[in-house]
């Protein structure tokens, strides 16, 4: 399906960034719909910490990751797995939670570029995803 980039406000010049509307699933918990960056340059998808909690998730806090991000600022990370629903289909994917409640949410690479096919096209400011079948 086809989405729209946002135009996000910057300094010296706004920015057009692919942001979905995705809804965070764990158990019986959703979230409302959550604008998360669909981000080709990081390897792990991330969320505040807050959002783990709010699902009911236990995370592993003996495998922490610090992530490090703009500005080389650290951010203590751990890991688990949620469901990220996105046009009407499900993706189980790991998910590193740490930080501020405000921080944004990212989909990275690893494994949800293997689960879709995804265009960015920002020449006509849209990216597209189209969930893919697995490999056996």
């Amino acid at each position: 399906m086809k989405h729209p980039y946002y135009l996000a406000p910057g300094y010296p010049r706004m920015a057009s960034v692919p942001l979905l509307r995705v809804i965070y699933k764990h158990q019986t918990k959703r979230t409302t719909p959550v604008l998360a960056l669909i981000d080709s340059g990081a390897s792990v998808s991330f969320a505040p910490l807050d959002l783990a909690v709010w699902l009911g998730m236990k995370v592993d806090r003996e495998k922490s990751l610090d992530i490090r991000g703009f500005n080389n600022v650290v951010t203590k990370c751990y890991p688990g797995t949620v469901t990220i629903e996105i046009d009407g289909n499900d993706f189980n994917v790991p998910v590193y939670f740490g930080g501020r409640s405000d921080m944004q949410c990212i989909i990275g690479q690893d494994p949800f570029f293997d689960m879709a096919k995804i265009v960015f096209e920002r020449y006509e400011d849209s990216f597209s995803i189209e969930r893919i079948r697995q490999k056996a």
